[in-house]
């Protein structure tokens, strides 16, 4: 190789390094987000506990949040190893990833092609295009970066293979397949874009060496085989986990109706990145708005249009490959069998939108290169200082983009924004609201949810917490019951429930209710705590004493549980029993004012001889 290349590769290199650092250098100092981080991460005690023997096989086997990638779970492990729960660190690793993949992609096109400044024009689209931030800047999308880090090695793989057909890179193509497989099941099109590279720019077909559409197929069986393996695996584990029930059946022709929108929109979104949302409401689910005649018509003449130029320019190979590199890469998640409650989604586009890159750059390098002279100068010039301003533009775009996933409040505000009255995001925003303080706000959200989708347990029963907070605790219990009417076993509205109750003097109901969340969570000793707090309400202290000292057989040195079995000892009478318990709540906590004002208590009670 050329000091010459060698130096042009360099250089475009460090242009991507730049372009992604500028984009994504913020990251470290985000946080975790209130969106899948908490359930995937935080909250997770698998993944807590970092890279364990018990975790592992926790990884390979468990269905959790609907999603079987083994490979994911790993790598959050590793980090919880390695960085414990610090948030820019997690985010760190995400952005390593982006960058390896961008790499990746550069070189794939460069050995395939040798068309460096073209390869490294699509390789900067796909490092700085706004569309991709949600998959780099959001924790929980680890899977993103990893299914696209094993699918573009197992590119690599196949592209040696073809040059020296040798198995030990046709196992390897299998191995890394089979990786980001179990990082995100997304890639299994990834045989049928193997396919499109035989076609361009390999040019595999070829009599001399017996390579026939037939025999490029038969090769791929081995990976289609993997890819069948793990759609079945994704359908069985969501459809377990309730992620392909919207509470309706939505029929397949209104499906088919969504995805054609979906393919039109995200083309639009490539070219004019505005709006990004962090979730599209579904037309068809409920509250959605369903679509018009004219959007419907508009998205079929404009996926046919593209397509009927790929076609009539067919000699240009790379506009069919690229369209069919998009819509392929799409299918897995583009609603045909719906998942979830989303129309669409940006991070959907992360290896997708290569195919549209693909396109448009080569279509600009393969005419520019045509003209000759002083013309060639010109032009090249042209698309130069065009394709500055446009990576420019859209540098700036991903950087306001990303900057919005640097905590909950933000994300959340931009999503309410953007997508007006949208269910899950008025709930979560006021989940996020709720837990800063801003109740009133929060049940405006709860509210705004509601009006949309009025069937949601969980909305209701945060309403009711929100309501309870502001002193409406008629309203809450309302909102509590209507929680339970929807889901009957919901244990937070049971106790929430059972509470509020119980504090107006319904005590048979408060005490019910409670035992029944001890039935559905025995495990869990809060239940027990709160049992022990309504039975004395009612004046049963005896009763709650013996839930009290359950609970402390599970958890023998908790503060909260020995203050409140002293309080209950000492209304029973039993204060020489309840000083013991106050003490020994103050050696664990040596400051907390209201055991040792307690303890005085008991103490004066115990003098008295009452």
């Amino acid at each position: 190789m050329s000091e010459i290349l060698i130096a042009r590769r360099l250089a475009l290199s460090i242009v991507l390094l730049c372009g992604t650092l500028a984009v994504y250098s913020q990251v470290i100092a985000f946080e975790f987000v209130d969106f899948d981080d908490d359930i995937h991460i935080v909250n997770n005690p698998s993944v807590r506990a970092g890279l364990t023997k018990a975790g592992v096989t926790w990884a390979l086997t468990t269905g959790y949040a609907a999603n079987w990638q083994p490979v994911t779970w790993l790598s959050h492990m590793i980090d919880v190893q390695l960085f414990g729960l610090d948030a820019g660190r997690h985010h760190l690793v995400n952005l390593l990833f982006h960058l390896g993949n961008t790499f990746l992609l550069f070189a794939l096109f460069v050995r395939m092609t040798k068309r460096e400044v073209a390869s490294a024009a699509v390789a900067l689209l796909f490092a700085v295009h706004p569309l991709h931030v949600e998959s780099v800047a959001w924790v929980a999308e680890r899977k993103d970066m990893l299914s696209a880090f094993f699918g573009l090695l197992c590119m690599h793989a196949y592209v040696s293979y073809t040059a020296g057909r040798k198995a030990r890179d046709f196992a390897l193509t299998v191995s890394f397949l089979a990786l980001g497989l179990m990082s995100k099941p997304m890639l299994v099109t990834l045989p049928f874009v193997l396919l499109l590279l035989d076609y361009w720019p390999l040019s595999r077909q070829r009599q001399a060496t017996g390579e026939t559409p037939k025999s490029l197929v038969i090769e791929k069986l081995p990976l289609i085989g993997l890819s069948v393996v793990a759609s079945g695996i994704t359908m069985m584990v969501q459809r377990s986990w309730g992620a392909m029930d919207l509470g309706i059946e939505i029929p397949l022709h209104l499906r088919l109706a969504n995805a054609l929108v979906s393919y039109a929109t995200y083309i639009g979104k490539m070219f004019i990145p505005d709006d990004l949302a962090l979730l599209y409401a579904h037309p068809y689910a409920p509250g959605g708005m369903p679509l018009s005649a004219v959007e419907l018509l508009a998205s079929a003449a404009v996926l046919l249009t593209i397509t009927f130029f790929c076609i009539r320019l067919r000699e240009q190979r790379y506009l069919m490959v690229g369209w069919l590199w998009f819509l392929g890469m799409l299918v897995p998640v583009i609603g045909v069998v719906q998942v979830g409650a989303q129309a669409m989604a940006d991070r959907y586009t992360y290896l997708p939108l290569i195919g549209l890159f693909v396109m448009v750059v080569f279509a600009v390098d393969t005419h520019v290169s045509r003209f000759d002279g002083r013309w060639a100068k010109v032009a090249t010039t042209a698309v130069m200082l065009i394709a500055c301003v446009g990576f420019i533009a859209l540098i700036a775009g991903a950087r306001q983009q990303a900057f919005y996933w640097r905590d909950s409040m933000s994300l959340l505000g931009r999503a309410a924004e953007v997508t007006s009255d949208h269910p899950v995001v008025e709930a979560q925003y006021g989940v996020v609201l709720q837990r800063l303080g801003n109740h009133d706000e929060a049940a405006r959200r709860y509210r705004l949810s509601l009006d949309r989708a009025p069937s949601n347990a969980r909305t209701h029963n945060n309403l009711g917490r929100a309501l309870q907070e502001l002193g409406d605790t008629e309203t809450a219990v309302a909102h509590y019951r209507k929680a339970r009417l929807y889901a009957p076993d919901y244990v937070d509205a049971i106790v929430n429930l059972a509470g509020v109750i119980a504090m107006q003097g319904s005590f048979a109901e408060g005490t019910s209710l409670m035992s029944r969340a001890i039935e559905l969570e025995p495990s869990t000793v809060d239940h027990r705590v709160n049992l022990g707090a309504v039975l004395r309400m009612q004046g049963r202290n005896e009763d709650a004493i013996a839930r009290y000292e359950d609970a402390l057989t599970a958890m023998p040195n908790e503060p909260r549980i020995l203050f409140e079995l002293g309080k209950t000892l000492l209304s029973a009478g039993r204060a020489r029993d309840a000083i013991v318990r106050f003490e020994e709540t103050l050696v664990l906590v040596p400051s907390f004012e209201p055991a040792r004002n307690a303890l005085l208590d008991a103490r004066a009670q115990l003098g008295s001889g009452r």
